[in-house]
């Protein structure tokens, strides 16, 4: 190995941020996925139909269809959507909260721990099926309850 790649390879950790670094992270260890509520971040784009998700769907997003990703490649390659929903889960027993946008990209945080964020690519447009507008909103719509 020459010399220049010697100091290429000194030089690579150093340009590495925080926020590429994948926390430790196994999805077995997700229990009790409760969905709380939705958010209208924008009602010039969402509505209450944008995003509908029961219990069951969201862990099949943490635990089945979305990939763990790092910050920078949420930020770089997926679209952000004001609409999202989001609710508590448990991860290794500690409760945690979550978020899931209609976009298809979501994260969840424990306390005061580093958040995980996950990105799911067209194998999730059923999951973040959206309610057809003509559908009421029934009395239990804020806890999207199965």
């Amino acid at each position: 190995m020459g010399i220049k790649y010697f100091l290429l390879l000194l030089l690579l950790p150093i340009s590495v941020s925080a926020e590429d670094i994948e926390i430790a992270f196994d999805k077995n260890f997700i229990t009790d996925v409760y969905v709380l509520g939705y958010e209208v971040g924008d009602e010039n784009v969402c509505n209450s139909s944008s995003i509908y998700l029961t219990h069951r769907d969201a862990e099949i997003f943490f635990t089945e269809r979305a990939q763990q990703v790092t910050h920078k490649i949420l930020h770089d390659y997926f679209d952000w959507s004001p609409c999202y929903m989001y609710g508590e889960l448990r991860y290794k027993g500690d409760l945690c909260s979550w978020s899931i946008h209609a976009s298809g990209i979501g994260d969840f945080a424990c306390g005061d721990q580093k958040e995980v964020y996950f990105a799911c690519d067209d194998g999730c447009n059923d999951l973040l099926r959206k309610r057809e507008l003509s559908q009421p909103c029934d009395s239990d719509c804020d806890k999207r309850k199965e």
